[in-house]
């Protein structure tokens, strides 16, 4: 029960009430008899539970409620900052020690923009810092006139949901400081930081120029050499150097005809089928590494890519009012129970010279067909290179989605793309036999598998044989979790000239430990950092089902967990790590309200632990005093059945350990979390 105090109102509303809770402070004054007000009645409310029970409404109520629903969920979206990047400061006379990037729409505006916000080197423990918002790009119009796209931004609006205008993606390379994005049919670049220093001012952006007739889509910075771009034009991939302005043609799958029936392959582009049910809109992936050659150092980048034909696929014709001289438009639609496009996976290689001039391009595909070895894989759902360059690794599903792979192909089990066989076979004789495809992960299940994005691989010692990654599985326990699996590389040995028929656990490597590192009734929703292991999930009980950030520290053996969240704050749909030295800071994102919009810091919330080898000795007398300090917190439970905090209820389920008031992220007196085999 709560105590509350009703104060009626001297104006003109004579008669109404106005209610207020009591804070502990306020219902000790009430115990002792201390006088709270002149007028005024004490009464006693309802069981919080009451708050819960759900009105019925007629049809036409709830189209009323789920559309107003919808317009302020939308508000809340095209406003809220989004994509962050850090990239710290080095000058140590400066007052702020990084700055952040990301996308948002500045105020009196309709357009997103690249913003940036400047974070002070020091900040008080706990407290929660307020970022201002300034605009990196000086009046510049990213929505093309009169709001007029080509046909494949307006695709891939709609596939993105997009009802944002301006710029709505961009990629960054922190080394150099470039950004490269795409605005008003065209690209653009600038930069800040890097060699040249940060800048004080809003800049003017570079346009820029090319050759290449239709839409330049999905442009990406080399990784390895930021001289290099790659984009996606006319259903191919190409690759340009900004500072020359020198482009070249890397695939060579679309023949540039207007007829979809008469050129059904692309390659670097993802598929309706993946952009819908995978959220996978980009079909290449940047080597994060380079490589040298020959005598002369001529250095090599790759690119590995989808190649996609669509010529089973079925078409369809849709009408368009847009349209003037055609009547409808013509898709590649594959309908339920019809065929899906043909998929492989290939290399694009380049060299160039001391002068960054491109002197030698080439396509490479798999040294046996994709389909022979993977014969019962539909979709490449997610792929790119781990971070060393040892490996590309790709994720692939089957049909009906019940069976997932985590595939590690090496660069050499790629080989030149030829029409001559018995070149083709000289090629793939030089292969190696150890050189082969290593299935490291599968899941598989009854129903079907949801596709994600937590994987991340540790990098791997040089002649080392296990490789260690961190993956997200569903499949395990009906809750999304993370894991972190050490897998061994043991090649078996093949003949690849040889004709070649894989069985259905072929290529499948024996994992040597699998760990968990979250565990519960709850799921992980996503996963930052590497040492220090972040995860937002949904941990709370009853209806309180508030999005949390939590974060893991130690791989080996026991784990130690803590809430990070600021109180009556929620969590962004992204959260993002920033190292302090020994302090981390998360980004929270304001949205109680649609028409607010606010992006803040939560600074000094815990340091980094070291792993434990067995757990430690629970807290003497049980949960008493401590579960008692963390239910003081501002955030209370609503559930029924609990009257404290909804950490509560979770702690009970291991022992507390104390930590440190350094390592402390919340205020309460006691600092305790919870500790788990």
């Amino acid at each position: 029960m709560r105590t509350v105090k009703k104060l009626r109102l001297d104006n003109a509303n004579t008669g109404s009430w106005r209610s207020f809770s009591l804070n502990s402070e306020g219902a000790e004054r009430m115990a002792t008899g201390a006088a709270t007000s002149d007028r005024g009645d004490t009464v006693e409310m309802e069981d919080p539970a009451s708050r819960f029970q759900v009105q019925k409404h007629s049809w036409e109520g709830l189209r009323n409620i789920i559309h107003g629903s919808r317009k302020n969920s939308g508000l809340i979206v095209s406003k809220a900052p989004h994509d962050f990047q850090f990239v710290q400061k080095t000058d140590e006379s400066s007052p702020h020690s990084h700055r952040l990037y990301y996308l948002g729409m500045p105020y009196g505006s309709r357009e997103n923009s690249l913003l940036y916000s400047e974070i002070p080197r020091k900040v008080r423990k706990e407290a929660l810092l307020l970022l201002s918002w300034k605009q990196m790009l000086d009046h510049f119009q990213a929505t093309p006139h009169h709001g007029v796209y080509s046909r494949e931004e307006e695709l891939l609006r709609e596939r993105k949901r997009l009802g944002v205008f301006g710029i709505t993606s961009y990629d960054f390379h922190s080394e150099s400081g470039l950004f490269l994005f795409q605005a008003s049919n065209s690209l653009f670049h600038c930069r800040d930081g890097g060699k040249n220093g940060f800048m004080v001012s809003p800049m003017k952006p570079l346009e820029i120029k090319t050759q290449c007739s239709g839409p330049r889509m999905d442009p990406k910075i080399c990784p390895a050499d930021p001289a290099f771009f790659s984009f996606i034009n006319n259903s191919d991939l190409w690759v340009a150097n900004i500072e020359t302005g020198e482009e070249r043609r890397l695939t060579f799958c679309h023949r540039g005809l207007s007829s979809v029936l008469e050129d059904p392959r692309s390659a670097g582009v993802a598929t309706f089928v993946i952009q819908e049910e995978f959220d996978r809109f980009t079909g290449y992936w940047w080597c994060p590494t380079a490589s040298w050659e020959g005598s002369e150092g001529h250095k090599t980048l790759r690119i590995l890519y989808e190649e996609v034909d669509e010529s089973e696929v079925e078409v369809i014709h849709v009408p368009s009012p847009a349209l003037e001289e055609r009547k409808t438009d013509s898709y590649r639609y594959p309908r339920t129970g019809s065929k899906n496009p043909k998929i492989a996976l290939k290399l694009a290689e380049f060299q160039t010279d001391s002068q960054g001039k491109i002197i030698l391009t080439q396509e490479k595909e798999l040294v046996q067909p994709f389909s022979t070895l993977f014969p019962k894989v539909e979709y490449i759902a997610r792929a790119g290179w781990t971070r060393d360059g040892k490996y590309a690794w790709a994720m692939l599903l089957d049909r009906p989605q019940q069976r997932l792979q985590l595939v590690f192909l090496p660069p050499a089990l790629f080989i030149p793309t030829t029409a001559n066989e018995e070149q083709r076979e000289a090629f793939a004789r030089a292969v190696p036999r150890n050189i082969q495809p290593y299935v490291v992960y599968e899941e598989v299940t009854d129903v079907w598998i949801n596709v994600h994005d937590i994987f991340y691989p540790f990098p791997q010692s040089e002649g080392e044989d296990e490789l260690c990654f961190i993956r997200a599985n569903e499949c395990k326990t009906g809750f999304c979790h993370l894991y972190k699996v050490t897998a061994l590389l043991k090649p078996s040995g093949y003949d690849w000239d040889e004709p070649f028929s894989p069985s259905e656990d072929e290529f499948k490597c024996p994992i040597k430990e699998e760990i968990a590192l979250t565990s519960g009734e709850w799921e992980v929703l996503a996963r930052h950092g590497s040492k220090l292991q972040h995860a937002q999930g949904r941990r709370d009980c009853g209806v309180d089902r508030l999005d949390t950030l939590w974060v893991q520290a130690g791989y080996r053996g026991y784990s130690e967990y803590a809430l990070l969240d600021a109180g009556g704050w929620g969590l962004a749909h992204s959260q993002h790590r920033l190292e302090l030295s020994s302090v981390n800071l998360f980004l929270l994102h304001k949205t109680t309200c649609p028409w607010e919009s606010g992006l803040s810091a939560y600074c000094g919330i815990v340091r980094q632990l070291p792993p434990r080898a067995h757990p430690p000795t629970p807290a003497p007398g049980g949960l008493g005093t401590e579960a008692a300090a963390i239910g003081r917190r501002k955030r209370t439970c609503h559930c029924p059945k609990h009257t404290r905090c909804t950490q509560l209820q979770v702690l009970q389920r291991a022992p507390l350990i104390r930590l440190p008031d350094s390592q402390c992220h919340t205020s309460i007196s006691a600092p305790w979390t919870r500790g788990r085999r």
